[in-house]
């Protein structure tokens, strides 16, 4: 009886993760870069100077969702990733590994959303 609802909450979080996922894949890139490649771009040294930050995983959209993604897969459950979520929205940064990574604000309406 006990397993049949170990397998079954498994399932469902397992269903849970994969909405999220489609919702985070399916959030805007950027709109101010051009995209050479998946991995490659350009963007105008104006767009660069709004933010004063020139860091490239900042105005990749793409890159920032697939940290928050990675995240998602780790979790054991949608509260933790909530938790994860709101604390990555409040200090606008995210980590990935020992790298913190500034969120862009367009990001951060993005993920808000989310929530």
């Amino acid at each position: 009886m006990i397993s049949e609802y170990a397998e079954q909450e498994s399932r469902s979080l397992e269903s849970m993760k994969s909405h999220i996922q489609g919702c985070i894949d399916a959030l805007p890139d950027n709109c101010n870069i051009d995209r050479v490649s998946q991995n490659a771009f350009t963007v105008s040294s104006s767009e660069l100077g709004k933010h004063d930050n020139w860091s490239p995983e900042f105005h990749d959209f793409k890159a920032q969702y697939q940290v928050v993604l990675s995240r998602l897969q780790s979790v054991k459950s949608i509260a933790e990733f909530q938790r994860f979520l709101k604390g990555a929205v409040m200090e606008k940064q995210i980590t990935k590994g020992k790298v913190r990574y500034r969120l862009h604000p367009d990001v951060l309406v993005q993920l808000q959303a989310l929530l």
